[in-house]
Formats: structure tokens, sequence, C-alpha cells
């Protein structure tokens, strides 16, 4: 085989895989969710809160808004603006407690997401011997007692400092 077509060859191979190289995608940054549920039995009283951040990491989020809107138990959620640092959506009602809450929102595509979890109510709660505002620690929650062999979470993550 002579030079000029070896050379030739290298320089057609070469070629076909710049045509053929894809940029690879830049990552999407990732949508972070805060969602709150306080209920208190005397009265039914509930509230919902939820706030959305997008970013790379949930350290460097910044608040964002959700185009289709946010849900709660099926009803929609009032939006707030807070100083311009945080999209806050909010629903308050009366209501006996449901034993399952559900967050739902509508992305720009149309497309609808559901974060659901079932909770049981609390009938008892062990607090640790010792923690502090660094480790923070878990809350133990007894459900009631006719309810504690299903698959509920049984413990919650409390004032855990966040990362620097």
């Amino acid at each position: 085989m002579s030079l000029f077509r070896y050379t030739s060859s290298l320089f057609l191979l070469a070629a076909l895989s710049l045509t053929c190289a894809r940029p690879e995608k830049a990552e999407e940054p990732k949508i972070f969710g805060n969602l709150y549920v306080r209920y208190l039995q005397d009265g039914g009283q509930i509230k919902a809160e939820a706030s959305f951040f997008e970013g790379d990491s949930a350290h460097l989020a910044q608040p964002i808004s959700i185009p289709g809107g946010v849900s709660f138990q099926g009803s929609g959620m009032e939006s707030r603006n807070i100083q311009d640092k945080l999209i806050r959506y909010q629903y308050e009602n009366r209501l006996d407690y449901p034993g399952k809450f559900a967050f739902q929102v509508q992305d720009e595509a149309g497309q609808s997401h559901r974060f659901a979890q079932e909770m049981p109510p609390v009938f008892d709660f062990l607090i640790p011997s010792s923690f502090s505002k660094k480790q923070g620690m878990d809350l133990e929650l007894q459900p009631l007692p006719h309810l504690r062999k299903k698959n509920w979470p049984s413990f919650f993550q409390i004032a855990r400092e966040r990362p620097p």
C-alpha cells in the first residue's frame, strides 16, 4: 500500500470520526423540592407548604416557580413570592386526618409528577438521650398500636446544619 493511500485512509477515518462524534449533552440542572405538612388534631387544621429550587446541588440551587402550578390533596396551592428569595406554595384547610399526603406538580411540558407519603397519626415519640446542633437528631415516631405493623416512616431527621 502506498504512503499516499495510507495517509488518505487515515485522513478519511479522522474526518468521519469527527463528523460522527456527538458533543455530550450538558447535564441539566436538578430540581429540589421542600415539602412540608402540619396537621393539628384539635380542629382538624392542616397546613401544607412547598418550595422548589433548581441547580447543580441543593446548596447552590435557586428558587423557581412551577409553571403548571402545585396542588396538595388535589386542591390548588396559592403561590407567594417572599422577598424575591423564595417562592412558596401554601394550602390551609380543615379536614379529617387523611393518612396519606400528596403533592402534585405540572412541569413545562404539561406532565404531572406526584409525591405522596403515607403517615400514621402519631401516638408517641422518642427523643434520643443526646444530640447536637451539628449532628442533629433522629426523632422516632410511634404510630397507634394497631398501625405499628405497617411499613410507616419511623423517624425524622431534625436540626441538621447545612453543609458550608
